[in-house]
């Protein structure tokens, strides 16, 4: 009883000094009134990140091309707003702001998953190199150390986003190694590969690699031209933007009046890394511009060209009207050039024929290619085996020939500026509006 009382006391004590405290935090906070309350939350809804500024500014362009003034005006004003604010207020938000990253793991194949790691040991230490026991009483249980260690979704997890780096860069170091003739490769390297791995360090490498992955993509994504969000789009190109595909005129000198691309808002390497709903809307704005062009009796081309996926570029599918007598002999002329480029032999069919299919089933995911279709009507593919032979300006040189162009239009094609960017824009968007699949 006496114990209950003391605890019974000890407890109202401390609940009046927690009162207290809360009291004295209370008459010492200022946001603790209703006034300094609505003022933080205003504070708070002031405050935008690096991202959604970004978000706001391609909204804002959104609607120029729409021709909302009213939507126009309220964007601006709220992201003028949030700019002087931050500037104002340069450590707000700062405790908001989640600068962790993902990593993500993607194999030669352009398969992508999250990077996992559960693995515990040291993976500096050598242990573990000793050979497998694959017997047992004489008879065969298995063949390399791991067949019993993991089910059959995770192996097929590991076929599909594995990646065979380390199998190659082993079989070369021990091809270094071995050269004596007489060696039989095959049987070392199985050899060696049948040994107990050491899991840390083979996570420890991965983790590694996603790194350097990710740090590519981010050196990549600071100097692209074409994401929204970068600093180094020119907007004012913009001639339409849907949900995730936007249509824009180039930057420098046009080959042909009306030439035009068509990329993603958001950074994607190529077309064969696309998701459904992107390839759907980048159909609606072929099917729009070749509408477009063929009321202007004019025949149009659409190409891409592939290449250094390592380096993650960004997607351009280039757009370029004919005239209807050009148009009729462009496939001839790209079959042709298709079978004469690179080498005279090579491991892949030279022309792949897309009459029935797209270029995504046309060529396998992760391979660097080019494509090109002739309006709506299905073109020809072909698979880049050395990338250093097929030249990233080969369609341009194909059009040039057939056109009679100068070199310079698509070799060393000027940079335009001001006046005639913005001249080019208001010629293209004043015939263009009436078959934009936007303002429809």
């Amino acid at each position: 009883m006496i114990r209950r009382a003391y605890n019974w006391k000890l407890k109202s004590e401390k609940t009046s000094a927690s009162s207290d405290l809360t009291l004295n935090e209370a008459t010492t906070l200022p946001c603790t009134s209703k006034n300094n309350i609505n003022e933080h939350k205003g504070c708070n809804d002031l405050y935008m990140s690096d991202e959604k500024l970004n978000k706001l500014a391609a909204k804002v362009v959104k609607a120029e091309i729409m021709g909302d003034a009213i939507l126009v005006a309220k964007l601006k004003a709220k992201l003028e707003a949030a700019r002087a604010y931050r500037k104002q207020n340069p450590n707000a938000g700062k405790e908001d702001e989640d600068n962790r990253v993902i990593l993500v793991a993607t194999s030669s194949t352009g398969g992508s998953r999250p990077l996992h790691s559960s693995a515990t040991g040291d993976p500096k230490s050598k242990g573990n190199k000793r050979k497998a026991e694959t017997h047992n009483y004489g008879e065969r249980a298995k063949y390399f150390s791991n067949d019993d260690k993991y089910n059959l979704s995770q192996m097929f997890e590991q076929e599909k986003y594995g990646s065979n780096y380390d199998d190659e860069a082993q079989l070369a170091k021990i091809a270094a190694k071995h050269k004596n003739p007489n060696d039989d490769l095959e049987d070392i390297f199985m050899d060696d590969i049948s040994k107990i791995r050491n899991t840390a360090k083979d996570t420890e490498i991965e983790k590694n690699r996603a790194i350097n992955q990710h740090m590519k993509l981010e050196r990549s994504l600071e100097g692209c031209e074409y994401c929204v969000d970068s600093k180094n789009m020119v907007k004012h190109l913009m001639v339409s933007c849907g949900d995730k595909v936007y249509v824009s005129l180039p930057g420098k000198q046009s080959m042909v009046k009306g030439q035009c691309v068509i990329t993603t808002i958001q950074h994607h390497s190529c077309v064969t890394s696309l998701d459904e709903d992107i390839w759907d809307e980048i159909l609606t704005f072929r099917r729009a511009l070749t509408q477009f062009f063929n009321s202007k009796n004019m025949d149009v081309v659409f190409f891409e060209t592939a290449v250094r996926l390592h380096r993650f570029p960004h997607m351009v599918i280039n757009c370029v009207p004919l005239p209807r007598d050009v148009g009729d002999t462009a496939a001839i002329y790209f079959k042709k050039a298709l079978l004469e480029c690179e080498t005279e032999w090579s491991m892949n069919k030279k022309v792949i024929d897309l009459k029935g299919k797209s270029i995504r089933k046309g060529v396998p995911k992760g391979l660097p290619y080019f494509w090109i279709d002739f309006g709506m009507e299905p073109g020809f593919a072909h698979v880049i085996e050395d990338q250093q032979l097929f030249p990233k300006t080969f369609a341009e040189e194909i059009i040039a020939g057939m056109l009679d162009l100068e070199h310079h239009l698509w070799k060393y094609p000027k940079k335009e500026y001001g006046d005639f960017q913005r001249k080019k824009v208001l010629e293209f968007v004043n015939e263009w509006k009436l078959y934009d699949p936007n303002k429809k």
